[in-house]
């Protein structure tokens, strides 16, 4: 058999993420403010880049907050309701982000329940400081689930947003936040090793004095300097409190992104004139440096005027799709801008990605942090995915929905009609809404609404409201 060599040709598509794509998937996951802290800092380094003084929409100017509040208190007024003033730059906490993800998990009823107490059992900071054994011991008599069971919730739980969430120590929080790179990245090789390297420093080194001297852990850990920084470094780009991101304010980004408006009787929804949308690249600086562009001295500023288009370019093109998710969602949920909050209706992301034809991952990348002021209050995006409630003759509707109808009901009682969670149920099972005794009462204990008993009480007016 001879052997010999030879060169053919073969065409080949494959999918090349290249650096514009990478910069414009990242800047959707930013929030308001995040954005206009990177564009700040863009600017400060980038000389070809400067403040657009022309606004988005010249014509259209953005609702001020102290119009929206008074435009929202008109509106309740003669409607005589208040929906939608609790969601009203009112910033989602950790425990209620982590809840709706459970919601998404398809939990039966009795693991449902151990993955709401196991939220709850979750600190500010994003710690679990509880066991197993301790949070069966915890639960209500009629649940009965092994510590095995309650493991495995825990463990989907630690696979939520924000990474390294429902770990028991800042050990364990590093370490899931490393495998879960390891398992999205597709690391090649070098970056296999860095991530190995961040592992051996936190399981058996972060609490070593020496961590902060990379040639005295070189020398302990049998590696050249160069590898233990590449991990170290990695190591300090984790987030040692995955939960501080909603216990600080200025973390929650409330600066609407978006606004709807009705125009014509149709609604419209526009970009916020915000000051990260207003950037663009320095004409006069552009137009130096084409024309001394064979100078080879000069190719270092031709580099940032090229990183500067591509920043400009991929913002337009995050604001193109935030604008297009938003609007997307704004026209599937008619209903609730134009009757409130019953008439919100069950939707999820899949829904939106397929009628835009984009992933459901970037929709979920728009609508996260991202807030959109309406005339009933200002919300997240993803406030209008809520999840799907079975009714009558396979109709469904919405958890908001029913929520808006618990509230509606108890608002009208009085002293001699006060509706039991029982009758609650009977009532919205008559509006072609099928819930138990037992979830009205959660939903109820949810929006603060007092039992029966207590309701009877403060409408006879035996204990003070």
């Amino acid at each position: 058999m001879s052997v010999k060599m030879q060169v053919t040709l073969r065409q080949q598509q494959r999918l090349a993420m290249t650096q514009q794509l990478r910069q414009a998937i990242t800047l959707l996951q930013y929030s308001t403010l995040e954005l206009q802290q990177l564009v700040r800092q863009q600017m400060e380094l980038n000389p070809f880049l400067e403040e657009d003084e022309v606004t988005l929409n010249e014509s259209l100017t953005f609702i001020e907050p102290t119009q929206l509040t008074a435009a929202i208190a008109d509106k309740q007024h003669a409607l005589g309701r208040d929906e939608g003033m609790e969601n009203y730059a009112k910033p989602v906490t950790l425990h209620e982000h982590l809840r709706g993800q459970t919601l998404l998990c398809q939990f039966d009823e009795i693991h449902q329940a151990v993955a709401e107490y196991v939220v709850d059992a979750i600190n500010e900071q994003g710690f679990l400081l509880q066991t197993a054994e301790e949070i069966q011991l915890g639960l209500a008599p009629d649940i009965h689930v092994s510590v095995a069971a309650i493991q495995g919730v825990i463990a989907t739980i630690r696979g939520f947003d924000p990474i390294g969430v429902a770990a028991h120590d800042v050990r364990e929080c590093l370490l899931l936040q490393l495998l879960y790179a390891e398992s999205k990245w597709g690391a090649t090789p070098a970056e296999k090793k860095v991530l190995q390297m961040a592992q051996r420093i936190v399981e058996a080194h972060l609490d070593d004095s020496d961590i902060l001297h990379p040639k005295k852990m070189a020398v302990k850990l049998k590696v050249s300097e160069a590898r233990y920084l590449a991990g170290f470094s990695l190591i300090r780009t984790l987030n040692r409190a995955p939960g501080d991101r909603f216990t600080d304010p200025l973390s929650h980004g409330m600066t609407p992104e978006l606004y709807v408006k009705k125009i014509a009787g149709v609604w419209r929804v526009f970009l916020a004139n915000n000051a990260s949308s207003r950037v663009k690249v320095n004409k006069q600086y552009q137009e130096m440096v084409k024309q001394q562009r064979a100078c080879h001295a000069n190719e270092a500023l031709h580099a940032s005027m090229e990183e500067a288009r591509a920043f400009v370019s991929g913002l337009m093109r995050r604001n193109e799709t935030l604008l297009a998710v938003a609007t997307a969602i704004v026209m599937a949920q008619k209903a609730f801008f134009d009757s409130g909050a019953h008439g919100m209706k069950p939707m999820n992301m899949s829904e939106i990605a397929a009628e835009l034809n984009i992933h459901e991952s970037t929709v979920s990348r728009v609508t996260t942090g991202k807030y959109i002021a309406t005339p009933a209050g200002v919300f997240e995006l993803k406030y209008f995915f809520p999840s799907r409630l079975s009714g009558g003759l396979g109709e469904t509707s919405s958890a908001i929905a029913a929520r808006t109808l618990i509230r509606s009901i108890t608002a009208k009682e009085t002293a001699a009609c006060v509706y039991s969670d029982g009758q609650i149920a009977s009532l919205l099972k008559a509006q072609g809404i099928h819930l138990s005794r037992r979830t009205v009462a959660k939903y109820r204990d949810n929006m603060r609404i007092a039992s029966a008993n207590l309701r009877r009480l403060r409408l006879g007016g035996v204990i003070n409201k």
